[in-house]
């Protein structure tokens, strides 16, 4: 069975020879190059190709993400954000004003889609996909889309936290019209996604979606979302999901409160988990699609606990309890939960992707 009949295989709920596994959280040159089993000066001769080369070691179906590190040592590999590059919403947005005025100057919807290039987009998709297929061959190419096919709900680093969430408390109104603003573009964006996916023959699984939880729930109030934001992200993918492409959301804390208002937007699965915060997996993968299918999930090894700081037999027992919880009642993948820092021992991610296949059989 290849990769890609592997992973068709499990999207139509059909038996595989094991569960599907994806890539795509390593960020680190240290976890390529003892993977691969190279040097780290042979590594920053071709990144690409040896960090295709160590997934091809782990026995990977999927790739959703390709992160490259950069050639300098230590904190870049963790997160490649200075904390002066963090902080520099201040020089602009002091207050939630500053917000509000920055989204009344923003163009309506119909404005904003007549200034977007759909063409060249489109170009740049199609090339994209075509170059990545055929660099990671037998690996099947299946890139996220996180805030690309729907609007965002991550501008705490744009405007900063405070000035943000006090916006959304204010001046809930604009609020709507700031997550609308770029709706149309980005249903535009949906059907042509549709169109390339379907003339490449790229296989219809993409993983979306933008952080909203943490470990209380919902950093705003699930009816806030509902109301304000989740109408917008229905209409923006709904000609993805009318074509019957599978849309996985990402989003990590505890995101159990909105499960079902994303279902009811057409969302087919979820991704991110976070273990640590007491997350029912089963209760998520009892859970069924607009349509009544099986939910996809995204899931594997904490990647704040387990993977950097467990043993190994920890990391096989934490993947024998998520394949227990959910394989029988959902469509499984296996994903660590998300980016594999460099404090993790490269042991503890072999392990893992090789009880996941074993165990996942």
């Amino acid at each position: 069975m290849t990769s890609r009949e592997r992973i068709l295989s499990a999207l139509r709920s059909e038996k595989t020879d094991h569960i599907p596994l994806l890539g795509g959280f390593i960020v680190s040159s240290k976890h390529y190059c003892e993977i691969g089993g190279i040097s780290r000066s042979l590594f920053f001769g071709d990144p690409a190709r040896h960090a295709l080369e160590a997934y091809r070691a782990l026995g990977v179906d999927g790739l959703i993400l390709l992160r490259l590190p950069a050639r300098k040592t230590g904190i870049s590999e963790f997160r490649n954000m200075s904390a002066s590059g963090f902080f520099s919403y201040a020089k602009r947005y002091r207050s939630p004003e500053d917000v509000l005025a920055h989204v009344d100057s923003l163009p309506s919807p119909p404005e904003a889609l007549e200034r977007f290039d759909l063409n060249s987009w489109r170009r740049q998709l199609a090339d994209g996909l075509r170059d990545m297929q055929e660099r990671t061959g037998e690996i099947v190419w299946m890139p996220t889309q996180w805030d690309i096919v729907h609007p965002s709900f991550e501008f705490y680093n744009v405007f900063g936290y405070e000035n943000y969430l006090e916006f959304l408390v204010r001046y809930p109104e604009a609020a709507d019209r700031f997550f609308g603003s770029t709706v149309e573009v980005k249903r535009a964006i949906s059907s042509i996604i549709v169109e390339v996916y379907q003339e490449l023959e790229i296989v219809p699984l993409i993983h979306i979606g933008t952080d909203i939880c943490g470990k209380s729930g919902p950093v705003v109030s699930p009816r806030f979302l509902k109301e304000r934001f989740f109408p917008h992200v229905r209409r923006s993918v709904e000609p993805l999901v009318d074509a019957g492409f599978k849309l996985v959301w990402h989003s990590d804390g505890v995101i159990l409160p909105i499960v079902d208002d994303l279902l009811d937007c057409g969302i087919a699965g979820f991704q991110g988990f976070q273990w640590e915060y007491g997350i029912d997996l089963a209760a998520i993968a009892s859970r069924r699609t607009k349509t009544g299918e099986k939910v996809i999930l995204f899931a594997g090894p904490s990647v704040s606990s387990t993977l950097p700081f467990g043993s190994r037999q920890d990391v096989r027992e934490e993947i024998e309890h998520i394949i227990d919880s959910a394989s029988d009642s959902c469509i499984l993948f296996f994903l660590p939960a998300n980016d594999i820092l460099p404090d993790t021992p490269t042991g503890n991610v072999v392990e893992a992707y090789t009880h996941a296949r074993e165990y996942g059989g």
